[in-house]
Protein backbone atom coordinates (compact mmCIF):
# COMPACT_ATOMS: atom_id res chain seq x y z
CA UNK A 1 0.00 0.00 0.00
CA UNK A 2 2.28 2.21 0.71
CA UNK A 3 3.48 2.75 -2.96
CA UNK A 4 -0.12 3.51 -4.04
CA UNK A 5 -0.01 6.18 -1.78
CA UNK A 6 3.29 7.85 -2.95
CA UNK A 7 1.99 7.73 -6.44
CA UNK A 8 -1.41 9.28 -4.80
CA UNK A 9 0.79 12.24 -2.84
CA UNK A 10 3.01 12.69 -6.27
CA UNK A 11 -0.40 12.88 -8.67
CA UNK A 12 -1.90 15.77 -6.30
CA UNK A 13 1.30 17.44 -6.26
CA UNK A 14 1.45 17.41 -10.32
CA UNK A 15 -2.12 18.62 -10.53
CA UNK A 16 -1.73 21.73 -7.26
CA UNK A 17 1.34 22.50 -9.21
CA UNK A 18 -0.33 22.47 -12.78
CA UNK A 19 -3.51 24.44 -11.44
CA UNK A 20 -1.30 26.93 -9.64
CA UNK A 21 -0.02 29.24 -12.87
CA UNK A 22 -2.83 28.51 -14.32
CA UNK A 23 -5.17 30.03 -11.82
CA UNK A 24 -3.18 33.05 -11.20
CA UNK A 25 -2.62 33.37 -15.28
CA UNK A 26 -6.56 33.83 -15.73
CA UNK A 27 -6.73 36.06 -12.81
CA UNK A 28 -4.22 38.27 -14.42
CA UNK A 29 -5.73 38.25 -17.84
CA UNK A 30 -9.31 38.64 -15.54
CA UNK A 31 -8.29 41.49 -14.05
CA UNK A 32 -6.61 43.34 -17.18
CA UNK A 33 -9.82 42.57 -19.31
CA UNK A 34 -12.03 44.06 -16.93
CA UNK A 35 -9.96 47.05 -15.35
CA UNK A 36 -12.58 49.49 -16.54
CA UNK A 37 -14.85 47.91 -13.74
CA UNK A 38 -12.58 48.82 -11.15
CA UNK A 39 -12.22 52.41 -12.22
CA UNK A 40 -15.71 52.95 -12.51
CA UNK A 41 -16.41 51.41 -9.11
CA UNK A 42 -13.96 53.59 -7.55
CA UNK A 43 -15.79 56.75 -9.73
CA UNK A 44 -19.10 55.89 -7.48
CA UNK A 45 -17.54 54.90 -4.61
CA UNK A 46 -16.52 58.80 -4.55
CA UNK A 47 -12.74 58.76 -5.31
CA UNK A 48 -10.16 57.30 -7.85
CA UNK A 49 -7.38 56.87 -5.87
CA UNK A 50 -5.74 53.73 -7.46
CA UNK A 51 -3.30 54.35 -10.72
CA UNK A 52 -4.69 52.17 -13.35
CA UNK A 53 -2.68 51.68 -17.03
CA UNK A 54 -4.23 54.42 -19.12
CA UNK A 55 -6.08 52.26 -21.57
CA UNK A 56 -8.34 51.18 -18.41
CA UNK A 57 -9.36 54.62 -17.99
CA UNK A 58 -10.45 55.50 -21.44
CA UNK A 59 -12.17 52.06 -21.54
CA UNK A 60 -13.97 53.27 -18.49
CA UNK A 61 -15.48 55.83 -20.35
CA UNK A 62 -16.04 53.60 -23.78
CA UNK A 63 -18.65 51.76 -21.16
CA UNK A 64 -19.99 54.91 -19.56
CA UNK A 65 -23.83 54.36 -19.46
CA UNK A 66 -25.60 57.44 -21.68
CA UNK A 67 -27.35 59.49 -18.83
CA UNK A 68 -23.85 60.12 -16.99
CA UNK A 69 -21.93 60.92 -20.23
CA UNK A 70 -25.20 63.82 -20.04
CA UNK A 71 -26.22 64.39 -17.09
CA UNK A 72 -22.91 63.43 -14.60
CA UNK A 73 -19.55 64.54 -14.24
CA UNK A 74 -17.98 61.01 -14.33
CA UNK A 75 -16.18 61.58 -17.52
CA UNK A 76 -14.18 64.60 -16.35
CA UNK A 77 -13.63 62.86 -13.34
CA UNK A 78 -12.38 59.70 -14.83
CA UNK A 79 -9.88 62.31 -17.18
CA UNK A 80 -8.81 64.13 -13.81
CA UNK A 81 -7.82 61.05 -12.59
CA UNK A 82 -6.12 59.56 -15.72
CA UNK A 83 -4.29 63.29 -15.45
CA UNK A 84 -3.49 63.31 -12.31
CA UNK A 85 -1.66 59.54 -12.86
CA UNK A 86 0.37 60.98 -15.57
CA UNK A 87 -1.46 60.54 -18.71
CA UNK A 88 -2.82 62.60 -21.80
CA UNK A 89 -6.34 64.13 -21.48
CA UNK A 90 -9.01 61.09 -22.76
CA UNK A 91 -11.47 63.73 -23.95
CA UNK A 92 -11.54 67.10 -25.33
CA UNK A 93 -13.05 69.65 -22.79
CA UNK A 94 -16.96 70.84 -23.40
CA UNK A 95 -17.20 73.12 -26.17
CA UNK A 96 -14.20 72.23 -28.24
CA UNK A 97 -14.97 69.15 -30.43
CA UNK A 98 -15.51 67.10 -27.70
CA UNK A 99 -18.08 63.92 -29.14
CA UNK A 100 -20.65 62.45 -27.28
CA UNK A 101 -20.53 58.84 -27.46
CA UNK A 102 -24.78 59.12 -28.52
CA UNK A 103 -25.88 60.05 -31.38
CA UNK A 104 -28.79 63.43 -30.36
CA UNK A 105 -30.51 64.98 -33.22
CA UNK A 106 -30.06 68.81 -33.31
CA UNK A 107 -32.25 70.54 -30.88
CA UNK A 108 -34.08 73.71 -32.09
CA UNK A 109 -33.38 76.65 -29.70
CA UNK A 110 -34.77 79.16 -31.87
CA UNK A 111 -37.48 81.61 -30.20
CA UNK A 112 -40.96 80.30 -30.23
CA UNK A 113 -43.21 81.95 -32.91
CA UNK A 114 -46.39 81.65 -31.19
CA UNK A 115 -46.89 80.85 -27.53
CA UNK A 116 -48.22 77.12 -26.66
CA UNK A 117 -51.70 76.51 -26.26
CA UNK A 118 -51.20 74.20 -23.35
CA UNK A 119 -49.69 77.46 -21.13
CA UNK A 120 -52.60 79.22 -22.55
CA UNK A 121 -55.14 76.11 -21.47
CA UNK A 122 -53.62 75.94 -17.98
CA UNK A 123 -53.45 79.58 -17.00
CA UNK A 124 -57.60 79.96 -18.01
CA UNK A 125 -58.00 77.05 -15.48
CA UNK A 126 -55.96 78.73 -12.56
CA UNK A 127 -57.85 81.68 -13.20
CA UNK A 128 -61.04 79.62 -13.06
CA UNK A 129 -59.93 78.33 -9.92
CA UNK A 130 -58.97 81.65 -8.46
CA UNK A 131 -62.25 83.18 -9.09
CA UNK A 132 -64.05 80.14 -7.74
CA UNK A 133 -62.19 80.45 -4.16
CA UNK A 134 -62.48 84.41 -4.11
CA UNK A 135 -66.84 83.49 -4.82
CA UNK A 136 -66.53 80.73 -2.26
CA UNK A 137 -65.23 83.29 0.46
CA UNK A 138 -67.50 85.89 -0.38
CA UNK A 139 -70.84 83.77 0.11
CA UNK A 140 -69.62 82.45 3.23
CA UNK A 141 -68.89 86.24 4.50
CA UNK A 142 -72.47 87.06 3.18
CA UNK A 143 -74.17 83.88 5.04
CA UNK A 144 -72.39 83.68 8.23
CA UNK A 145 -75.13 82.06 10.03
CA UNK A 146 -73.76 78.83 7.90
CA UNK A 147 -76.97 78.04 6.85
CA UNK A 148 -80.16 75.92 9.08
CA UNK A 149 -79.80 74.39 12.15
CA UNK A 150 -80.24 70.96 12.97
Amino acid sequence: MIPVTKHICRALLVGALLFIPVSVGSATSLAQTHCWQTVTAEWEAGKIKDTFPESCYQQAIDHLPPSLLIYGTARQDIDAAAAAAGFKTLTAPSGQGAQSSTSTSPVDVSPPETFPVVLIVLGAVAIALVVAGVAGVLWRRSHPDGGPEA
